[in-house]
């Protein structure tokens, strides 16, 4: 997806519903996800291809529920799945027994 979809979606809140604009800076046209976006279908003729990277995308959306992932070591090999948020703020530690 688009860059600026990501962020917008990131401040959202479970059931609520948006109506996002992005600029071509954060939609088809960023240079560093410009491999990765799928293109909507029928869109990817260059001629339209060119009209799209120009001009502002609008989304709408509706947050329905997400999954809490965190990469542990950044390296995608180790990846904790949140299920449940715990309580307070204490963590077990190195020598701790678990």
């Amino acid at each position: 997806m688009p860059e600026g979809l990501w962020k917008s979606i990131e401040h959202m809140r479970k059931g609520e519903k948006a109506r996002i604009m992005i600029k071509p800076k954060y939609g088809y046209n960023n240079p560093a996800n410009r491999e990765k976006v799928v293109l909507p279908k029928g869109w990817e003729e260059p001629e339209k291809l060119k009209f799209l990277i120009k001009k502002r995308v609008f989304f709408e959306v509706k947050l329905l529920d997400w999954i809490v992932r965190h990469d542990i070591n950044g390296d995608g090999l180790l990846i904790k799945t949140l299920h449940q948020r715990g309580a307070g703020f204490e963590r077990a530690c190195l020598h701790d027994e678990i």
